[in-house]
């Protein structure tokens, strides 16, 4: 709301009237707020006629800490307070908190801004990633609110400076000085937001560079590793591949010399020609030998007859849902 200043001429008499919103801020005192200060704001009202000297003075939505003021000034003069003396005490009030308010701020970014100046940009190694600082980005949105915090500020401390400058026939020029300087502040921390969030943003995309190098250094080393395995693989295949061989060969001869050797085949060299004698045990170990295959195979087949099973539901179930899905 501007500051409105209103002069009228009527039957001779000359009316005065004016109306401004004063701003300041507060320390709100709630308990777990991350941020204890608030934007306190009244309305002011003054209508004066200069013919007859009266003065209407209204004032809106007054804070405590105003009206405490007022109290202990009109205790301590012993007077009551006119007009002219509520403009300079609603000027006061909404000047004096504000380099509280800024030095919060500033103590709060300066904090973000060393550790953004502190913070390892490369990824740490394993010893040394509980002592480093790191930049995330929450930290890029506590100087983002920073910044919003500081361009109401800037706005406000306009804007009291402006009501200031319209009281100009009062003793208002050490208020002025002060919304000044605080404006300029406001300015400068507007500035260190700009470069924080800059030097943050650096960082964190510095950061990503870097995550998206060590990925491929990791990538590079899962490569170099699957050609060693692949050359490995090939060479066990060469060394199978030459047992398999002198397996096809060892295995028959091995075959027969041990059947020759269990008597149940005679070579009858005193004939001619030579002739060969199969003993008559021979069908029993032929028996047995069928007996013991089919028993094997029956037995790893019932074995696995379950694992077939479940296998088969679950391809079944799966057809019925996609069935279904498909309807659907």
């Amino acid at each position: 709301m501007p500051t409105i200043v209103k002069y009228k001429q009527t039957n001779d008499k000359l009316l005065l009237e004016s109306c401004y919103l004063a701003r300041t801020v507060e320390q709100h005192g709630r308990e777990g707020s991350d941020e204890p200060w608030s934007i306190r704001q009244m309305g002011i009202y003054h209508h004066r006629d200069a013919g007859t000297g009266s003065n209407n003075l209204i004032i809106f939505n007054p804070m405590k800490s105003f009206q405490q003021r007022l109290t202990d000034a009109q205790a301590q003069t012993g007077v009551v307070a006119g007009p002219e003396d509520i403009h300079i005490l609603v000027l006061s009030h909404s000047t004096w908190q504000w380099r509280w308010y800024l030095s919060y701020w500033e103590a709060r970014l300066a904090r973000l801004i060393s550790k953004a100046h502190l913070s390892q940009v490369e990824r740490p190694r394993d010893s040394e990633a509980s002592a480093t600082l790191k930049i995330e980005y929450g930290d890029v949105q506590d100087v983002q609110v920073i910044h919003d915090r500081m361009n109401m500020a800037k706005f406000i401390l306009g804007s009291n400076v402006r009501i200031c400058e319209c009281f100009h026939q009062m003793s208002v020029g050490l208020f002025l000085k002060e919304l000044e300087q605080q404006l300029a502040r406001a300015d400068n921390l507007l500035e260190r937001t700009k470069s924080a969030s800059g030097l943050m943003q650096d960082i964190l995309s510095f950061g990503g560079l870097d995550a998206l190098r060590i990925s491929n250094e990791i990538a590079e080393k899962d490569n170099k590793n699957m050609v060693m395995l692949t050359a490995k693989s090939q060479k066990d295949a060469k060394i199978l591949k030459k047992i398999t061989i002198l397996t096809i060969v060892y295995l028959p001869a091995s075959f027969v010399s041990q059947f020759l050797s269990m008597g149940y085949l005679k070579v009858n060299s005193a004939s001619h020609p030579h002739s060969l004698n199969f003993a008559g045990e021979m069908w029993i170990f032929a028996v047995l030998t069928v007996t013991l295959v089919a028993f094997t195979l029956g037995l790893w087949l019932f074995l696995d007859l379950p694992s077939r099973r479940w296998k088969w539901w679950r391809s079944r179930t799966g057809s019925q849902a996609q069935l279904a899905d498909d309807k659907v």
